[in-house]
């Protein structure tokens, strides 16, 4: 029904589909391109980022009046940044094993 009501606001179906699409599909290709691409990444700080780039989307969009694809472009490099980012802080805590 919340999709039905949003869809109801938008121009057509279509781009209530893409609009919805492009607000989770940011993140999950970040997700993927952490996994394939930096290595140094593990599943929690990958986790974590992923979690604090949807809700950065979910804030830009509430906010900011832009084009809808550009939340997937912001939610991809959010993920990538604040998972890679996630990792060095907890690579840096005291007593922190790492190990190969």
């Amino acid at each position: 029904m919340s999709f039905a009501l949003f869809a109801s606001m938008s121009e057509n179906l279509i781009q209530a589909v893409s609009i919805v699409g492009s607000i989770f599909c940011g993140v999950v290709l970040g997700l993927v391109l952490v996994a394939f691409s930096i290595r140094s990444v593990r599943g929690m700080a990958a986790f974590w980022g992923a979690l604090a780039a949807q809700a950065l989307v979910f804030i830009l969009f509430a906010v900011l009046i832009i084009f809808y694809l550009w939340y997937n472009v912001i939610g991809c490099a959010a993920c990538m940044l604040l998972g890679l980012m996630l990792q060095t802080l907890l690579d840096l805590r005291p007593g922190s094993a790492t190990t190969s």
